[in-house]
């Protein structure tokens, strides 16, 4: 595989479109006009699209505002709430320490976590939660990564008195005591299984979880801005999070700021910020194998793995994991099993990762190329992230 670098842009226009790698640039500036059409109905406050193919940025928009009262306009550096979107960047973390040799994937999760070694299991499902049996087989890490672990008991996380002001391995520790919802390995399910696997990080790295990405992944691809806090001087640069209200038009969402120090629990799971500059980083090494600007996190092959399907289709939803119909479920994101399933236009393989306040990309390994939407609202909307997706196809001309 060729492998390609950033020539890293210091500053990004409002929005800009040019001939290159195959790409019209009319059909782009045809997106560029659709995105800003979304913004001028105030379905979203503001936005930052980027598309990248063979390691360059071929399409990038800065519309609307980060804080729409405040009349502050999007910048490409906006900082963004990425939530989910920290789940790819944990089974990287764990993928570097599986090529380290520290654990197998079908190894129990007990044998590193003996606090996981006598599960129970909810009887029936969202039923009696003093209704148990006990777990048929241990949890496996693989299941951690592929959401069929059973972790999904959230009302006993809540009886638990799991909470922010808890260490990650405190709060490990009260997730081994909860039941789980199903057996291990018997169904899919979206849960909390990825703090579970930061703390796994601490243990087999001998390191705090925050301090191995910004050791081992951070500082190594230049993602700069990447963290699980905001300092202080960086504070401006943070987009306000908004909601659709009932004439479908932004509001602001009561709750704003983030911490400007490391925060008591720092969650696997969606703990991070970040920009589409640094994700765009971080996507690019996937898509180059595991490697970015002569530093290598994971083997070509180890990438390949992870880019696959690990779920066997009887387990998966009927709907597809979290709604997205045909696809399966990769090592930190989803991968496209059939695109006629799915029934908007995508291209087989292709891996992806989102966040519930609608931060998006996708890795399209056929075309060399890389999608990234973000926008601070609540939730996410798979309509427009199919839109920003139609828009890019509809423009690549070879």
């Amino acid at each position: 595989m060729m492998l390609r670098t950033f020539a890293y842009l210091a500053v990004l226009l409002p929005s800009f479109a040019f001939a290159q790698n195959g790409f019209s640039p009319e059909r782009l500036e045809r997106m560029r006009h659709v995105l800003a059409d979304t913004v001028s109905r105030k379905e979203y406050a503001g936005v930052n699209a980027v598309v990248a193919q063979h390691g360059k940025v071929v399409f990038s928009a800065s519309l609307g505002y980060q804080d729409l009262e405040a009349g502050k306009a999007m910048q490409s550096d906006t900082i963004f709430t990425i939530a989910s979107l920290t789940k790819p960047v944990t089974a990287v973390a764990v993928m570097m320490l599986y090529e380290k040799g520290k654990f197998l994937l079908e190894e129990p999760v007990a044998k590193y976590l003996p606090a996981f070694a006598k599960m129970q299991v909810l009887a029936t499902e969202g039923g009696d939660p003093a209704q148990v049996v006990p777990a048929s087989s241990q949890i496996t890490i693989r299941q951690l990564l592929t959401h069929t672990d059973g972790m999904v008991n959230f009302k006993g996380y809540v009886a638990a008195g799991i909470n922010p002001q808890l260490s990650l391995a405190a709060t490990v520790e009260k997730i081994a005591a909860v039941p789980l919802s199903h057996q291990p390995g018997q169904a899919w399910r979206y849960g909390i299984s990825y703090d579970v696997l930061a703390r796994l990080v601490e243990v087999w790295s001998g390191k705090p979880y925050d301090v191995f990405l910004s050791e081992r992944i951070f500082q190594p691809l230049g993602m700069k801005d990447t963290g699980f806090f905001v300092p202080t001087s960086e504070a401006a640069r943070l987009a306000k999070g908004y909601k659709l209200n009932e004439k479908n038009i932004v509001e602001l969402l009561p709750k704003q700021g983030a911490p400007d120090h490391t925060p008591v629990y720092v969650s696997g799971s969606g703990g991070l910020y970040s920009t589409t500059g640094d994700i765009l980083r971080f996507c690019q090494m996937l898509l180059n194998g595991g490697t970015l600007d002569n530093h290598r996190l994971l083997g070509a092959v180890t990438v390949d793995f992870m880019l696959q399907n690990q779920v066997p289709l009887n387990v998966l939803p009927p709907d597809g994991p979290n709604g997205r119909k045909g696809f399966g479920q990769g090592l930190g994101g989803y991968v496209l099993l059939d695109p006629p399933t799915y029934e908007d236009l995508s291209v087989k393989g292709e891996f992806n990762g989102a966040g519930v306040g609608g931060t998006f990309f996708w890795i399209d390994r056929q075309n060399d190329l890389i999608g990234i939407w973000f926008a601070q609202r609540y939730p996410q909307v798979q309509t427009t992230l199919k839109h920003f997706k139609v828009l890019t196809y509809q423009a690549l001309e070879k």
